[in-house]
């Protein structure tokens, strides 16, 4: 709660005016952070442009928010891994919001496969969920460390550029 509150730049006290509980907070910012970047994966995943620009467009807009929003995916991840002691209808919501962000890389990654431009022989849905671990994972990096730029870990996966080499 300390670290949401200096986030937000409130005072702890102004938090519980607006959520009767931690889980009521817990549970709006994990659903907004959902909603947010399901929205602007969304909008690239319908783009009618080829493959490779719109795996750079998702790539760069999922790091964007994974490393803009530290403590909202924090909670987001947090709230994960709690879901089961919240209510039923917030874990039901929390699935959904996250099998719909997951559905829409794989939609990309499927252009991808279809195009045979991915190298790896899994299937769309599990490229998407190794993607967005890359990408989590990746962000963790301090910035004091020498991180993966997100264009390497594209060009790991992409068959031409692995058989130019």
């Amino acid at each position: 709660m300390d670290d949401i509150a200096f986030e937000a730049k409130v005072g702890k006290g102004t938090l519980y005016r607006y959520f009767k509980n931690k889980e009521d907070l817990y549970i709006e910012v994990a659903i907004h952070g959902f909603m947010t970047i399901k929205k602007q994966l969304e909008d690239i995943a319908g783009r009618e442009i080829e493959f490779v620009a719109k795996l750079r467009l998702i790539t760069a807009k999922f790091e964007k928010f994974v490393i803009g929003r530290k403590v909202s995916v924090r909670v987001m991840e947090e709230a994960q891994a709690k879901s089961k002691s919240f209510c039923k209808g917030f874990k039901e919501n929390l699935d959904e919001h996250k099998r719909v962000v997951r559905h829409t890389i794989a939609s990309v990654m499927q252009q991808g496969l279809d195009s045979e431009l991915l190298m790896l022989d899994v299937t769309a849905t599990q490229y998407a969920e190794l993607w967005i671990h890359h990408i989590v994972g990746l962000s963790r990096f301090a910035s004091d460390i020498d991180k993966i730029p997100m264009e390497t870990l594209i060009q790991l996966h992409l068959r031409e550029s692995n058989e130019e080499s």
